[in-house]
């Protein structure tokens, strides 16, 4: 282990509840837990994989708990009286004190307490922990401070569900995102993909960057609505914005016969594919999302997927930006050719699958180990972290 490894994951512990910690990760024994049926589970899978052994549970619904207050001085059945006194109990989530009252008149000696939120980060914490070697590998990649600032900080951040630490490091200049003059250097003679182009949007950052002088711009969105509002903005030779609550529009003119665009999925193969569709933006193949779609008017469609290295592979493309919606691994992958032959410039969203923060930028180094590699984030959530490849 190195030292930028140490200090690494020194820091994404350093709000860890400290008791809990050692208990998990330095000294897992034999214990006993009492407590929220979903938080014991949480904590029993972290547990068992660190070689701690569990001799008893108690588990309780809290809306059981809620609706009978007084029944929590009865819950607890005569097993427990049959353990060693000694015995590490440990109590998980709400009505702790009510609990340590109980157990403690029954002459148990060696009690802990850790609220939702000391779990929640543990596991948090101990999913970084599993993935430690490609994380690292990820971090070694990165090409300046600001970007391991800024991963740093989005991993805080899903460790510790706090947003504060991505105000640290949020650009709030929209114009910047998938067009950082800092990092990407557009040319006159640009063959442009737009994987996931929605109805144009990064089209029109894409001709005000270029001034519309560019080769070809090739555009992949799948969701029908989206496309349909892409396809008629184009066949009236205007393209509308409202980035930033602004409106404002381009005359394409003779424009349009250097944009091509396809009612179609990027994949790492050419298929047929389920897909989720009328959510606007966040239209996506289905089960790519962890989301809920509760009181949303959505579509189960299917639609076609295309490799960008069958539909693209005579083209010397030179900038491939990638939204879709947690199929972006993949959709590299069909791209192998391209991004190994003609190194175009890189900027793929990394942040709708945890593991893409990590795996997104390893598969960029493994395909072309000749790219530098930049992160950036542009939102005050956990949406829109950006991986650049230049």
């Amino acid at each position: 282990m190195n030292i930028k490894e140490i200090d690494l994951f020194e820091k994404f512990k350093c709000r860890l509840n400290k008791e809990l910690y050692d208990m998990v990760f330095i000294n897992p024994q034999k214990v006993v837990l009492i407590g929220e049926e979903n938080l014991i589970e949480l904590f029993s899978n972290i547990y068992k994989s660190k070689g701690g052994m569990i001799e008893y549970v108690y588990g309780y619904k809290i809306n059981d708990i809620k609706n009978d207050i007084f029944s929590i001085y009865n819950v607890i059945d005569n097993t427990i009286n049959k353990i060693n006194k000694n015995t590490p109990l440990i109590i998980l989530g709400a009505y702790y004190t009510s609990f340590f009252i109980q157990l403690k008149s029954m002459g148990f000696n060696n009690i802990f307490s850790f609220l939702t939120e000391d779990i929640s980060n543990i596991d948090n914490y101990f999913r970084m922990v599993e993935h430690k070697d490609k994380i690292m590998k990820m971090y070694n990649l990165l090409e300046d401070l600001t970007s391991k600032k800024v991963i740093e900080n989005v991993f805080m951040a899903r460790i510790y569900d706090d947003l504060r630490y991505i105000g640290d490091i949020q650009d709030r200049n929209l114009d910047n995102e998938y067009f950082d003059k800092n990092i990407i250097k557009l040319l006159d003679n640009e063959i442009f993909i737009d994987a996931g182009a929605y109805n144009g949007d990064t089209l029109y950052n894409f001709l005000k960057n270029t001034n519309s002088h560019f080769k070809d711009a090739y555009l992949f969105e799948p969701d029908r609505n989206n496309f349909t509002m892409l396809d008629n903005q184009l066949s009236n030779k205007l393209l509308v914005s409202n980035i930033g609550e602004k409106l404002d529009f381009i005359e394409l003119g003779e424009t349009t016969d250097n944009i091509h665009i396809y009612n179609s999925g990027v994949y790492s193969k050419a298929s047929k594919l389920n897909f989720t569709g009328n959510l606007s933006k966040a239209s996506h193949i289905t089960g790519n999302l962890d989301m809920s779609l509760n009181n949303r008017s959505f579509s189960d469609d299917i639609i076609d997927v295309v490799r960008l290295d069958d539909v693209l592979e005579d083209k010397e493309v030179t900038y491939i930006k990638m939204d879709i919606e947690g199929s972006e691994y993949e959709a590299i992958k069909g791209a192998r050719k391209i991004i190994t032959r003609c190194k175009p410039k890189l900027a793929i969203c990394i942040y709708h699958n945890e593991n893409h923060l990590w795996d997104i930028p390893i598969l960029i180094n493994d395909l072309n180990p000749n790219y530098k590699i930049y992160i950036r984030h542009y939102n005050s959530n956990l949406w829109d972290t950006i991986c650049y490849a230049i």
